[in-house]
Order: C-alpha cells, then structure tokens, then sequence
C-alpha cells in the first residue's frame, strides 16, 4: 500500500488505490469517501474517528513489527559489540594474559684456564772436550838419549787441532823434563830464582841438561804467536849447563811429546785438556 502521510492523530491522509481502499474497509471497516482523481477512478480517503484511530495505531505497530524483524534478520548484533540493545548479551571481558617474564639468561660458567706445567728442566748432557788427535796424553813427561848436546834453534808453529814448540839440537837430545802446571807464572831454577808471567791461564815447563853452548847458543829467546792454545813462549833460564822454556797456555793442557832425528829435534805438541 502507499500510503502518503500518517499523522500525529493517527488518521492517514493521502491518496489510496482502489484495491487498498477495499482491503481496508473489510479488514478495519474504514468509511470511505470519493473524489475526483486524475487516474479515472475514485479514491478513497480515510476519515478520522476512535475507531479509525486504534485501526491505525494496529497498523503502525504491525508496520514497525515487521521493519524490525527485516532489521533484524539483514545484520543480527554481534555478541561483541557494545552497540546493541541494554542486556541482550553479556560483554565479554578480555582478561589480560600475564606477560610473560624473559628468562634470565644463564650465567656463563668461567672454564678453569689450565696453567701450564713447568717444563722441566732440560738434563744438562756433558760437555764433551774436542777430540784429541792421536798420541795425546794429559800428563808430564821425560826423556832423554845423550848426556851432552847443543841447541842450534828454538821455533814454534800451528797445526790443525794443536800448537807445536820445537827445540833442535846439534848433537842428540840430551835429558829432558816437559811439566805442566795449572798457572802461567813461572819461577827459573837458577841461581837468581826470578818469576815471569806469561800469557794464558795454564803453563807448561819444560828442562833441557846438559847444553854445553848455554853461554854462546844463538836464536829467538821469546815468541808470542797467540795461537789458539800456546799464547806466548820464552826463555827463562840458561845457566850451568841448564836451559828452561816457560810456556803460557790457553788452559790445563794435554801434551804430545816425542823426538826427532837427523837433525835431532824436541817437539812438544799442545791441545786442549
């Protein structure tokens, strides 16, 4: 039906088409009233009353009833939203969830830092001396083949491994004594009993008797070669027949000594102890 105005008395106002006008007058027993229409039919139009007004007012709720069902079926309130009627449905509260605590990170356990065990000390091997060449011994010695003789030339000389002293003769080698000691001061077994230091840290003496030319023999009295082990060698005594070579050492020497002949000679090799 189209209805046009609904008043605040309840009497509706407006132009009917002539079906509702029959619906309405058989179902609310409306009067009815014709007039002119520019559709060529006669309208009806509702005139107020008591019991036209409670027609009315049915009319309204039935109309309202039914637009709130259509409302209510096209978009039904979200259980969820705070924008629907008082009471219809319980709001619901979001409890929190605890905020969850960060674990502590673990403390990290110091690893122990392993002290080095002392190195034991290295076992000192024994110093080995330099080999000795062939013959060597370290001890005194003596010798001899003639009673009388004369020293024609003294020279000392350097050898691979040893340091040599020569006394050569002009006959044969008369006595001899080749004695080591351990310091490179020396006292002369003449009659004026002088002492001489040599160079080097040990010494060697060595004692020719007898020597006839001990007044006139000719040569070097002293030598200074600072050779590895002899460092210097001289004449100390010449007296009654007796003649005394000191020699200054590098250190306590071992010694090689033997004789030579044609022309006869004295020699007395010096290594290392």
């Amino acid at each position: 039906m189209h209805v046009r105005q609904l008043t605040r008395a309840g009497v509706v106002k407006g132009e009917l088409s002539d079906g509702d006008c029959r619906i309405l007058h058989s179902r609310y027993r409306w009067r009815l009233t014709t007039g002119a229409s520019s559709r060529g039919h006669e309208p009806c139009r509702a005139l107020g009353g008591p019991r036209h007004n409670r027609s009315v007012r049915r009319l309204a709720t039935t109309l309202g009833a039914m637009l709130l069902v259509v409302a209510c079926g096209s978009a039904p309130p979200s259980p969820t939203s705070g924008s629907g009627p008082s009471g219809s449905a319980s709001p619901i509260v979001s409890t929190p969830s605890p905020t969850e605590q960060p674990s502590p990170s673990p403390t990290p356990t110091a690893t122990p830092i392993a002290t080095p065990s002392p190195n034991p000390s290295p076992i000192a091997t024994p110093t080995q001396g330099p080999t000795l060449p062939a013959d060597f011994a370290c001890a005194d010695a003596s010798g001899g083949m003639v009673a009388v003789s004369t020293v024609s030339d003294v020279r000392v000389g350097q050898h691979e491994g040893y340091d040599r002293f020569v006394i050569e003769f002009g006959g044969g080698v008369p006595d001899y004594t080749v004695v080591r000691q351990n310091s490179a001061t020396f006292q002369s077994g003449g009659g004026k009993g002088d002492q001489y230091t040599l160079e080097g840290d040990a010494g060697v003496m060595v004692t020719i008797h007898s020597v006839s030319n001990w007044t006139s023999s000719s040569g070097p009295t002293e030598f200074t070669p600072e050779y590895p082990f002899l460092h210097q060698a001289k004449r100390i005594e010449s007296y009654e027949g007796y003649q005394q070579w000191a020699l200054g050492v590098h250190s306590m020497p071992c010694l090689r000594v033997f004789t030579l002949d044609s022309p006869s000679r004295l020699v007395v090799d010096i290594a290392a102890g």
